[in-house]
């Protein structure tokens, strides 16, 4: 796993992992949708501000107050586990032979993931004192082990129904912008 950088190493990464994206004839003017990860009491707006100004591009707004960012917390993480479970175990995702990566080759990226996955279990702590309750979530961060790779696959299945059904004011927007160009491109392959 790669080091997390400055902020300006943090933009740059985020800034060229679209370039690649984009190098790619079939992601030339797909629209992208960013889901910058918001774990409670972090700020990640400033993530937003990179991504200012680049075309075809949305940043989502789901932590109170629409800040910029997704919240995750352990129902959610739960949510967004059972989500991909689901899809897996009815063969409705497809890895990209030609994926690119900043941190990995795509063999070493499936490798991890499903080593991830192997290491993503339940985490129960015992109640602390008389009262307290047995407390129990999702990770895989146990042993020294990350599970960053696999949260990301997790987020977004989820996170992308969220978008898709909401009606934030924002999401529509982008979401009628991008609906145009392809009746657009669509109207105009017919009609050759």
């Amino acid at each position: 796993m790669r080091k997390k950088g400055t902020e300006e190493e943090e933009k740059m990464r985020l800034i060229n992992a679209i370039k690649i994206l984009r190098q790619n004839d079939l992601f030339i003017n797909v629209p992208i949708v960013y889901i910058p990860e918001n774990d409670p009491g972090t700020s990640r707006s400033h993530s937003a501000s990179y991504l200012h100004g680049i075309p075809d591009v949305i940043v989502m707004q789901e932590c109170s107050g629409r800040k910029y960012g997704v919240p995750k917390t352990d129902i959610i993480t739960f949510d967004m586990h059972t989500m991909l479970y689901n899809i897996l175990f009815d063969n409705r995702i497809y890895f990209y032979d030609r994926v690119k990566s900043l941190c990995f080759e795509p063999k070493e990226m499936c490798k991890e993931v499903i080593d991830q996955c192997k290491a993503f279990v339940w985490d129960v702590k015992p109640p602390r004192g008389d009262y307290g309750k047995t407390r129990a979530k999702l990770t895989g961060k146990r042993g020294g082990k990350q599970d960053d790779l696999l949260v990301t696959l997790m987020m977004i299945p989820f996170w992308r129904r969220v978008f898709l059904e909401s009606d934030f004011h924002n999401y529509q927007k982008f979401k009628m912008i991008h609906l145009r160009k392809y009746l657009i491109e669509k109207n105009s392959f017919i009609g050759m």
